[in-house]
């Protein structure tokens, strides 16, 4: 018994992936006449955004990833409980953005961040913190974290600060940067003035 099959005809279709401020062409060979919303389909899932979760909050990160995952083109590529963990599956994964919590055990999330920003120099970190104090905030900054989130403002601030850290820029809340949007070098003169700042009477004469 002899088969016939038909061999498709491959035509090359030019493809736009959007990477934060950069692009690239990818040249990629589909079936002839294959139809334009399954491309879009298939397409869809090369430029969505991974993001990596870390915090030892297992029901704070379930509801992190579906308060992001409501973004078509955002996904969760995985989650992390402690610092540690973060710095494992941030090499492993290689999102391009990986939300942390300052305080975690075995590694905190200012520790991660900076062994993640030194591993991975294209990753954006997002701190998401419920430490206000400006030594926090200047300590997270200068470990390469690109955006700082208060929990308690995560409704109104996560969104815009990952979506912010996508295209390589800054975001704090307004509560540790003082003003919306202001400056971050006024977060880390703040948090100098008071690193700077000589003893109290009172802590002398203790």
């Amino acid at each position: 018994m002899t088969l016939f099959y038909n061999r498709p005809t491959l035509e090359v279709v030019n493809v736009r992936v959007l990477g934060g401020a950069s692009s690239e062409i990818l040249r990629l060979p589909v079936a002839a006449g294959t139809s334009n919303e399954w491309l879009k389909g298939i397409f869809s899932l090369v430029a969505m955004m991974s993001i990596l979760i870390a915090d030892d909050d297992a029901r704070l990160r379930q509801g992190l990833r579906n308060l992001l995952e409501e973004h078509a083109d955002w996904h969760v590529v995985g989650e992390a409980a402690n610092g540690r963990e973060a710095l494992e599956k941030a090499v492993q994964l290689t999102p391009e953005v990986v939300i942390l919590d300052v305080s975690m055990p075995e590694l905190d999330g200012i520790g991660a961040a900076r062994m993640i920003h030194q591993a991975l120099p294209q990753a954006e970190l997002v701190m998401f913190s419920q430490h206000d104090t400006p030594e926090t905030v200047a300590s997270a900054l200068d470990a390469g974290v690109r955006g700082y989130v208060l929990k308690s403002q995560a409704s109104r601030d996560l969104v815009p600060a990952v979506e912010a850290a996508r295209q390589h820029a800054s975001f704090l809340s307004p509560e540790v940067s003082g003003v919306r949007g202001g400056p971050v070098s006024e977060v880390r003169k703040e948090a100098a003035a008071g690193c700077g700042a000589g003893p109290s009477k009172n802590e002398i004469g203790n």
